[in-house]
């Protein structure tokens, strides 16, 4: 019962916090990288909730990336040739697609957990690399004073340039992965099976 209030409460902060992000408070994308570290990611030192609850290899979450896959093959597996921005730029600036995008598959937990959800450069990043960044590196449970290559580049995100209205946008995609925990999030919420399972306290 314990492991499944920690759960619950988890997600209450997640909403909490997708809201706020909503309403124009980006940084609140760091604690919802927290509550996901909690929730899936396992250590040789810390153990996962859903580890905690022995529901890893039975549950199914949602993905709004899965476009990653079609890609891939049609790269060949060589993402030398392709990159995958997965954010929505309008005439009022970025904008997190969350809805818009369509459900795509359902994924276990590890498969989900590990899904390359942007790709650069021959560069793959997957939700835990995004997450585990902000977490424990970018100032959501930790400030690291010297940060990884992934970090740095999490944090100057995609090395392309935007134009709306053909007017250049410097810094549009500064600190993507706030966006990309955003997406994530939505997709978690989204996830009747990890919603029920909190619910049945």
């Amino acid at each position: 019962m314990e492991f499944k209030e920690h759960l619950s409460r988890h997600l209450r902060f997640i909403k909490k916090s997708c809201d706020s992000f909503d309403a124009g408070e980006s940084d609140e994308a760091l604690r919802i990288a927290v509550s996901l570290r909690v929730i899936f990611h396992d250590t040789i030192s810390s153990t996962s909730l859903l580890t905690h609850l022995a529901v890893k290899d039975s549950i199914k979450l949602a993905s709004t990336f899965s476009f990653a896959e079609t890609l891939t093959e049609l790269s060949g597996g060589n993402f030398q040739a392709v990159a995958i921005y997965p954010i929505m730029m309008t005439s009022e600036g970025r904008k997190v697609p969350l809805k818009e995008w369509e459900i795509g598959s359902w994924n276990g937990v590890e498969e989900w957990w590990n899904e390359i959800i942007w790709a650069e450069d021959g560069e793959n990043y997957s939700r835990k690399d995004v997450v585990l960044s902000a977490a424990n590196q970018d100032g959501g449970a930790h400030v690291d004073a010297n940060p990884s290559y992934k970090t740095l580049k999490f944090r100057k995100g995609p090395s392309v340039s935007i134009k709306i209205n053909g007017k250049p946008v410097p810094n549009a995609l500064d600190n993507h992965h706030y966006a990309l925990i955003r997406q994530i999030s939505y997709e978690i919420q989204s996830s009747t099976d990890l919603i029920s399972l909190a619910e049945n306290t």
